[in-house]
């Protein structure tokens, strides 16, 4: 996707017009995140939601085609993390709280929460816009690896993204 021309303006009406929306049904949200959790803080409310994003989705090598797109995969990669913490018994609340796929799982049970959630998520996507949507350049372009054995040396080439498309100078 062409992200260099994207309007900007756009990306910020649309930015805006999601943090209203959250605005609006935040008190109800937080009210319910501290009947989850016991805390009643704005930042660990979306520190609970967000500090996993790259752990849920790839999305430093992947492509969203829209906010659904990124929203689905993120979904996918927290039922993997739910499925690992429930095979090693770690789901479960303990003295010291909840951990974060135990609150998502009960955020997704619960209109207000899921309704937050979905739109937190959908906000990151627009402020990432540009990160999110374009292509990323193949690994081949930024890596190359030569050694042997236990001594294996690496050189990393930065790749610059040139009528969008990624490129690299090549002697």
């Amino acid at each position: 996707m062409n992200v260099v021309n994207i309007d900007k303006k756009y990306l910020d009406n649309k930015e805006q017009s999601i943090t209203a929306r959250l605005k609006a049904i935040q008190d109800k949200a937080l009210i319910r995140f501290e009947e989850i959790t016991g805390k009643n803080s704005i930042h660990s409310f979306h520190a609970m939601m967000g500090a996993n994003n790259n752990i849920y989705v790839d999305s430093m090598n992947s492509v969203f085609l829209d906010p659904n797109d990124f929203i689905t995969r993120w979904l996918e990669g927290l039922r993997v993390e739910v499925k690992k913490r429930a095979e090693a018994d770690t789901l479960k609340p303990k003295s010291y709280g909840v951990n974060r796929e135990f609150f998502l799982m009960h955020a997704l049970q619960d209109s207000v929460l899921r309704e937050y959630l979905f739109l937190f998520l959908t906000r990151n996507f627009y402020r990432n816009f540009k990160e999110r949507v374009r292509s990323k350049p193949n690994e081949s372009l930024w890596s190359i690896w030569f050694g042997s054995g236990n001594l294996v040396w690496g050189l990393l080439i930065s790749p610059e993204m040139r009528n969008d498309d990624w490129a690299v100078d090549r002697i």
